[in-house]
């Protein structure tokens, strides 16, 4: 007997946040040089992700990119940015807020004041 495989909504919809191919870019010395380039994640409904990494190595600015924002003198270049079913590179050109994905900069000036809607 042939098994017709068909993709899991249910675990499509636990997702959260999925972010493929994603490809930041700042301004510098006259052109657009890449700062964050192919990363690609998952987040399901209940995790904790955490991004680590050396000083500059892209953390926070693939945090904020997360919820549509970037950086001054930063873009969004490239890659698909999906937060609840909403795809937001494509169809929302500015920032997001969502309850349910808090972000925390390290800056020890802020961890302490979650952000509250």
């Amino acid at each position: 007997m042939t098994k017709k495989i068909i993709p899991d909504k249910e675990n499509m919809m636990n997702n959260l946040l999925e972010i493929k191919n994603l490809n930041i870019e700042a301004f510098y010395e006259d052109s657009w040089q890449p700062i964050v380039r192919d990363i690609s994640l998952n987040l399901k409904r209940g995790e904790v992700l955490g991004l680590i990494g050396e000083s500059g190595a892209g953390k926070s600015t693939i945090g904020l990119a997360a919820m549509g924002y970037a950086r001054q003198g930063c873009r969004i270049a490239s890659g698909s940015i999906n937060l609840d079913g909403t795809e937001l590179f494509t169809k929302i050109r500015r920032p997001v807020t969502h309850q349910n994905l808090p972000f925390d900069s390290g800056n020890t000036t802020t961890m302490l004041r979650p952000i509250r809607q």
